[in-house]
Protein backbone atom coordinates (compact mmCIF):
# COMPACT_ATOMS: atom_id res chain seq x y z
CA UNK A 1 0.00 0.00 0.00
CA UNK A 2 1.48 3.20 -0.94
CA UNK A 3 2.05 6.11 1.22
CA UNK A 4 1.59 4.03 4.43
CA UNK A 5 3.49 5.07 7.58
CA UNK A 6 6.73 3.02 8.27
CA UNK A 7 4.95 1.11 11.20
CA UNK A 8 2.36 -0.65 8.90
CA UNK A 9 3.85 -3.98 8.00
CA UNK A 10 0.06 -5.72 6.60
CA UNK A 11 -3.13 -3.92 5.74
CA UNK A 12 -6.28 -6.12 5.10
CA UNK A 13 -10.00 -5.73 3.82
CA UNK A 14 -12.29 -7.03 6.49
CA UNK A 15 -16.13 -7.98 6.33
CA UNK A 16 -18.32 -6.27 9.21
CA UNK A 17 -18.34 -3.40 10.43
CA UNK A 18 -14.57 -2.34 9.88
CA UNK A 19 -13.33 -1.58 6.28
CA UNK A 20 -9.71 -2.08 6.78
CA UNK A 21 -7.37 -3.87 9.48
CA UNK A 22 -4.02 -2.53 9.50
CA UNK A 23 -1.12 -4.54 10.75
CA UNK A 24 1.56 -2.24 12.94
CA UNK A 25 4.77 -2.57 14.17
CA UNK A 26 6.93 -0.31 16.82
CA UNK A 27 9.54 -0.01 19.38
CA UNK A 28 6.66 0.90 22.18
CA UNK A 29 3.52 1.58 23.25
CA UNK A 30 4.63 5.55 22.86
CA UNK A 31 5.69 4.99 19.03
CA UNK A 32 2.68 3.07 18.68
CA UNK A 33 0.67 5.87 19.55
CA UNK A 34 2.18 8.41 17.80
CA UNK A 35 1.82 5.53 14.93
CA UNK A 36 -1.97 5.39 15.27
CA UNK A 37 -2.74 9.31 16.08
CA UNK A 38 -0.72 9.91 12.16
CA UNK A 39 -3.13 7.19 11.16
CA UNK A 40 -6.16 8.90 12.36
CA UNK A 41 -4.88 12.19 10.59
CA UNK A 42 -5.71 10.96 7.43
CA UNK A 43 -8.64 12.16 5.78
CA UNK A 44 -10.06 8.91 4.44
CA UNK A 45 -9.90 7.31 8.40
CA UNK A 46 -13.10 8.57 10.01
CA UNK A 47 -12.45 6.53 13.01
CA UNK A 48 -10.07 3.74 14.52
CA UNK A 49 -10.56 0.92 17.16
CA UNK A 50 -6.79 -0.50 18.52
CA UNK A 51 -6.35 -3.63 19.43
CA UNK A 52 -3.26 -4.86 21.19
CA UNK A 53 -1.56 -8.56 20.30
CA UNK A 54 1.44 -9.78 23.10
CA UNK A 55 2.21 -12.72 21.28
CA UNK A 56 0.94 -14.73 18.16
CA UNK A 57 -0.51 -18.60 19.18
CA UNK A 58 0.14 -19.71 15.77
CA UNK A 59 2.68 -18.68 13.10
CA UNK A 60 2.53 -21.64 10.19
CA UNK A 61 4.87 -20.42 7.13
CA UNK A 62 2.70 -19.14 4.11
CA UNK A 63 2.83 -20.70 1.10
Amino acid sequence: MRGCDPEVVEACAVSGEADAMLHMLARDIAHLEQAIQRAREAPVIDRTESVIAPSRLINQPRV
